[in-house]
């Protein structure tokens, strides 16, 4: 069973928000994150996963492991990285009974670029990317507008809005039914391009010099072409994620 790519997100902006004011290129984060959520796909439920917590930055180069990138410009104010990210989107036909008879759903590996804009007190993230490992082929891009500030020595608290784009190849290939797949209960269905808007909010609590409590949660409302899916059981998507990370320097 494959966790939804947006929660995966979440997870990512937690682990790279800086606990220091300034912190230096060569920096490592290490730890553990509990995700509590309902699955997207009929059936599912709702689970709780352990995931490992892994972040690496040195130099222009960025590492987590969901995706790659490496800075052609790193100022305060603007950022531009090409980037290799893994889209753990998807799902096994054995999931659930109401899953029975489709075809796997394999994850994405995605080649793009992204880029981030300081405007005051504000971020803008954007990025696009391409699936190159021939399973959705699909074009994905996001958009947000964040902030993070600390609210005491300890406490660093932070929201993010956004908006999730992908194009009709990739919401057919994690959304739709092909004509192979229809059953009784399961008509055929084709999806156009989707926008699923987002919202987090996320705090870090600094318990000393290198361990940091973790904790955020994210609301995400799907397209209504997803939700009309015959094998999507949500509207939308509620994650909370609860972590303990070791941040070191090198």
């Amino acid at each position: 069973m494959k966790k939804q790519l947006l929660s995966f997100i979440l997870l990512t902006s937690c682990l790279t928000t800086s606990v220091y004011a300034d912190e230096p290129n060569n920096i490592y984060r290490v730890g553990a994150i509990a995700l509590w959520g309902s699955e997207l796909y009929q059936g599912e439920g709702s689970e709780t996963r352990l995931l490992p917590a892994l972040y690496l930055k040195s130099g222009r180069w960025e590492f987590n492991f969901k995706e790659l990138k490496y800075h052609l410009i790193d100022t305060e104010q603007f950022s531009l990285a090409p980037l290799l990210s893994f889209d753990l989107n998807g799902y096994d036909a054995d999931d659930s009974p109401a899953l029975a008879g489709m075809e796997d759903r394999d994850f994405s590996i995605g080649l793009g670029l992204a880029a981030k804009v300081k405007l005051g007190l504000f971020d803008i993230d954007a990025s696009v990317q391409q699936d190159i490992a021939n399973n959705s082929d699909g074009l994905t891009a996001d958009l947000s507008l964040g902030m993070t500030r600390p609210v005491t020595k300890q406490l660093i608290a932070g929201f993010k809005v956004g908006a999730a784009y992908q194009d009709s190849d990739y919401s057919n290939y994690y959304y739709g039914v092909q004509s192979n797949e229809v059953r009784e209960s399961r008509p055929a269905y084709e999806l156009d391009n989707t926008i699923n808007p987002y919202a987090q909010l996320n705090a870090i609590y600094r318990l000393n010099k290198s361990w940091s409590l973790n904790t955020a949660i994210i609301y995400t409302q799907l397209d209504s072409e997803i939700e009309d899916s015959p094998i999507v059981e949500h509207g939308n998507e509620t994650t909370f994620l609860l972590g303990i990370t070791y941040q070191g320097f090198f």
